[in-house]
């Protein structure tokens, strides 16, 4: 493993050839100077890796013996967690926050990260993080406003 076995300068130049993304490139460029000699922990040194990021994707390079280049090369879809709101809890948020805070029981004038979380939790059962919540009312088309609330833009 990590030592290219059965992958020659002539596969990498050739995997150079056809690869898109600058992840793909390092990679070959990593095999490329590791089979001219160049060591596992220098390479890790010159591109700013941890040397069991060198010896994986030199296990991956050995993989162009047996598959095509975008088979070895490139990394697979990761679509991440799931969102903790539905489609349809999103939609019902967005229609609540199209109101002034107080039309949904809450003494306050404007709509703020703090209590867009308390909502969420209270109504929907959610718990986000205060970030979390500001990435998600931008998402919804919100923005912060001088007033210290969030207003819709557009």
């Amino acid at each position: 493993m990590g030592t290219l076995d059965g992958v020659g300068l002539d596969d990498l130049h050739a995997a150079l050839e056809v690869v898109e993304g600058r992840k793909e490139t390092l990679r070959v460029a990593v095999g490329i100077a590791y089979l001219h000699g160049v060591t596992p922990t220098e390479l890790a040194e010159w591109f700013g890796l941890s040397r069991a990021t060198v010896y994986d994707w030199l296990a991956r390079l050995e993989r162009l013996a047996e598959e095509p280049s975008a088979e070895a090369l490139e990394d697979a879809d990761r679509p991440g967690r799931p969102p903790k709101l539905s489609s349809a809890e999103r939609d019902a948020l967005s229609a609540t926050l199209e109101d002034r805070p107080v039309e949904a029981g809450y003494g306050a004038d404007a709509w703020t990260p703090a209590l867009v979380e308390r909502h969420v939790r209270s109504t929907f059962g959610v718990e986000y993080s205060r970030r979390h919540v500001r990435d998600l009312l931008y998402d919804l088309g919100y923005e912060p406003d001088s007033d210290g609330g969030w207003r819709r833009t557009g």
